[in-house]
């Protein structure tokens, strides 16, 4: 179990990589947090403010996910190269490639 709770991430954001594969790599996006291989996550009162990319990512999640009283606000890519952007972005991958 995780809880994130009563926090502010601003200007943050490094390079993830998708479970998604283009060819025989991995595709990368910004995130500020990520939050991977977990079960039931809490995240409140948590704000997401003008980060690179996308705010908040959560990969390969089980149980349940609960966001509440939490703000995603600014959040963009600033490198045309890369995708991604916005608020909360969550991946249920399908197969898990040797990459993490």
């Amino acid at each position: 179990n995780l809880t994130v709770a009563n926090l502010t991430i601003s200007n943050c954001g490094m390079l993830q990589n998708s479970t998604t594969w283009n060819d025989s790599y991995p595709i990368e996006y910004p995130s500020a947090v990520t939050i991977y291989n977990s079960s039931n996550v809490v995240i409140h009162s948590v704000s997401f403010t003008q980060n690179d990319g996308i705010g908040l990512s959560i990969v390969n999640t089980g149980g349940y996910v609960t966001i509440y009283n939490s703000i995603f606000d600014s959040n963009y890519v600033t490198d045309d190269e890369y995708p991604g952007g916005g608020g909360v972005y969550i991946e249920f991958p399908f197969c898990l490639h040797d990459m993490f």
